[in-house]
């Protein structure tokens, strides 16, 4: 099992977009929590998206809670969502087996060849 962490109203994407939209009525360490559908900018175009993909097994007034080995925006980037609150985690059965280059910068994803991905943040998207 991967560990994984919940993400935030603020927290950014891969492709420099922000999450705009989260759950007030479940704060996290001050911020309010983002969910399935909510709103997410794309970094490339300046468009508003939503968030695809949750914690299967965390429910948040009828929505999936995001996580950061779970949930991807639905921009044309399919960024993945970054973490800023480390303090809270949770398990998931997505894979982490990515290789890192200099700085952190990940050169493939999973060995899969197919994808080069400009941040490792322990995931494969």
């Amino acid at each position: 099992m991967a560990k994984g962490h919940f993400i935030r109203l603020g927290d950014k994407t891969t492709c420099g977009g922000e999450v705009k939209e989260a759950d007030t009525r479940v704060m996290m360490f001050g911020f309010a929590h983002a969910r399935v559908g909510d709103r997410v900018t794309c970094g490339k175009d300046h468009k508003s998206y939503v968030i695809e993909g949750g914690v299967s097994y965390i429910n948040s007034h009828g929505r999936l809670v995001a996580g950061s080995l779970d949930s991807v925006s639905s921009c044309p980037c399919k960024a993945g969502l970054i973490p800023t609150l480390f303090t809270a985690s949770y398990e998931s059965s997505r894979s982490t087996n990515c290789r890192l280059g200099v700085a952190g910068l990940q050169y493939r994803c999973c060995g899969c060849g197919l994808f080069f991905c400009e941040l490792y943040w322990g995931r494969c998207w």
